[in-house]
């Protein structure tokens, strides 16, 4: 069987309806296994997103106020004692009672000076109202004026402390060159020393007894020298007293001053007096020591303390020299310390000169603070304002009182520490022991601490062991400013019902700041070189869809108290404030929102 050509051909070749099948079944597959990686590795990203990208809590800032709340730690203290004060400086013109006499409230006790109150309550007045005016400048001030301040005042403070350091180092030169100088005298003292000693113990007993011998005639002559200076400083006082006398005897018209000069001129007389009798008296002491070595010498006795005295001063001049190298030695040292410390706070001052510089450019933030520290200038202006007010208030009432303090309450005169005559040199011119006991809550606390606390501030009071405050009302009734050793610090005074004294407890004092458009969390504040910010998350739409997005936005601090603080920036109260997150984030990071 013969077989064409074209018969071979049409077996040997697929039909086209074949082929293109199996090319579409082929694209179909590639398609299909594209998406498949494309669904795969999308969701790949997504969980890698969920793993990398930083999960954070937002909230919205609000407007409200920052609750301050302090608490200081006191004692109830009984006060029997009831204090009667007065300015310094005023004369006591009378004392119209004794310590231990009964007086009834309202009862006269001291009157002062008229004319040296009308003087403090002018003195008084006038710092009344250059304070206002203080406290007028500084509402008026305009805060951008301290940014351009800030690199002079910078450069100030290490010219400064420049002069300083010279000042100082002078100073201690000064002291060693003094030290020094010291030194030569005491190794002088101490030659001179042993070679008295020396002497001494080569002398013989008929030339001690001769120098003893002079030594009595010298203390002797030394006696009636200071004996006869005596009568005649006495006479001379007697003199003044008694020319006093006779301008009082035919003085007219107000004799106040003349009295004056008498009670000055009698306390002279009692001052010379005192004086000179001990002036006497130590010449007498040196003339029966004397006497006394003299009559030892005379029977033969070779005076132990004598040799003991010489030798001591031996001692004593060795010891004064080796004290006086000690000294040299400290200030050596202390001059070293004095320039190292220099150094350094020249160096960290002028590292402030560049840091100003920097912050001068940062005039939104810096005028913020210096509006915030005005403000709280002028709060402590107030407060010292109120004070002043007080105190003028208590002389006015005084002067309308015809210049005399009463008695506040029934009770006993305690101590009076003042005389007729004399001006006031304390604030506590008596205490009375008052019939009624008071029982006072007293907390001592820094001045820096309640910069915004007043007198009848609400306070409450928890003792130890209690869980409430103790029952009445509670307000502030003194705030005592402490001096000496304890300057810079306050006592706040409560008055309460009842107690016992020396129980311990705790005052707090809870005061809120004006209202701020925004409070947040301080948790949501950050600082760096450019100063404070916060963190906002912000919707963006990006290549991967929409997402969230950190933004930061630069914030002034007006107040805060440890949890909260208000704020003001260029943001709205819509704005999502980042407040926590689980990996550090900054600006332009991607981040995932948590459900609150």
């Amino acid at each position: 069987m013969q077989i064409s050509v074209k018969e071979i051909l049409k077996k040997k070749l697929p039909e086209k309806k074949d082929e293109t099948s199996k090319r579409q079944q082929v694209a179909l597959k590639a398609l299909v296994g594209f998406l498949v990686i494309m669904i795969a590795l999308t969701a790949l990203s997504r969980f890698a997103d969920s793993i990398i990208i930083p999960k954070v809590t937002v909230t919205n800032a609000k407007s409200g106020r920052v609750k301050h709340t302090s608490e200081f730690a006191g004692t109830i203290v009984t006060k029997e004692d009831v204090e009667i004060e007065a300015k310094e400086g005023l004369t006591i013109e009378e004392i119209f009672v004794e310590e231990g006499q009964q007086v009834n409230q309202g009862e006269q006790l001291i009157k002062l000076d008229v004319e040296e109150l009308e003087s403090q309550i002018k003195s008084i007045e006038v710092d009344l109202a250059k304070m206002k005016i203080q406290k007028q400048q500084l509402a008026l001030k305009d805060p951008t004026s301290g940014n351009s301040d800030l690199v002079a005042e910078a450069k100030a403070e290490v010219e400064r402390l420049k002069e300083d350091k010279a000042f100082e180092i002078q100073q201690i030169d000064e002291k060693m060159k003094r030290m020094e100088d010291e030194i030569v005298e005491a190794k002088k003292a101490l030659e001179e020393a042993e070679a008295n000693f020396e002497s001494f113990m080569a002398s013989n007993l008929e030339k001690q007894i001769a120098e003893t011998k002079e030594e009595v005639e010298a203390a002797k002559k030394n006696v009636e020298k200071q004996q006869y200076e005596q009568q005649k400083a006495l006479r001379r006082a007697e003199q003044a007293i008694e020319e006093v006398r006779k301008q009082l005897w035919v003085a007219e018209g107000d004799t106040t001053m003349l009295w004056e000069q008498l009670k000055r001129a009698q306390m002279e007389y009692e001052i010379t007096k005192e004086d000179w009798k001990r002036n006497v008296q130590e010449a007498e002491e040196e003339l029966a020591k004397a006497e006394e070595k003299l009559k030892k010498l005379e029977n033969g006795e070779v005076d132990q303390s004598i040799l003991d005295a010489e030798q001591s001063k031996i001692s004593v001049a060795k010891e004064t020299v080796k004290s006086k190298q000690k000294e040299l030695e400290d200030a050596r040292y202390n001059k070293e310390q004095s320039i190292v410390r220099y150094d350094r706070n020249i160096a960290d001052a002028e590292q402030k000169v560049i840091e100003a510089q920097e912050e001068s450019a940062k005039n939104s933030e810096q005028q913020s603070k210096e509006e915030l520290n005005n403000s709280l200038d002028q709060q402590s202006l107030e407060v010292d304002i109120r004070a002043k007010e007080d105190e003028l208030t208590k002389l006015k009432e005084i002067k309308e009182s015809n210049s005399i303090l009463v008695a506040p309450v029934s009770g006993t005169v305690n101590i009076i520490n003042v005389k007729k005559g004399e001006k006031t040199s304390s604030d506590i011119l008596m205490t009375l022991l008052s019939d009624a006991t008071q029982y006072i809550f007293e907390a001592e606390v820094k001045n820096e601490d309640i910069k915004t606390v007043k007198v009848e501030d609400q306070v409450e009071i928890i003792l130890d062991g209690e869980s409430d405050a103790i029952e009445g009302e509670t307000v502030i009734n003194r705030i005592i400013h402490l001096r000496g050793e304890k300057l810079g610090s306050s006592k706040i005074m409560v008055n309460i019902k009842e107690g016992i004294a020396g129980t311990n407890g705790r005052m707090v004092i809870e005061k809120e700041s004006e209202r701020y458009d925004y409070i947040v969390p301080e948790s949501a504040i950050y600082e760096d070189g450019q100063g404070k910010y916060v963190l906002v998350a912000k919707s963006q739409v990006t290549t991967l869809g929409e997402q969230m997005v950190v933004e930061r936005v630069g914030v002034t601090v007006l107040d805060k108290n440890g949890e909260v603080a208000g704020i003001q920036g260029t943001f709205s109260g819509k704005d999502q404030i980042i407040t926590k997150t689980n990996k550090p984030i900054k600006a332009g990071d991607r981040v995932r929102l948590l459900e609150q």
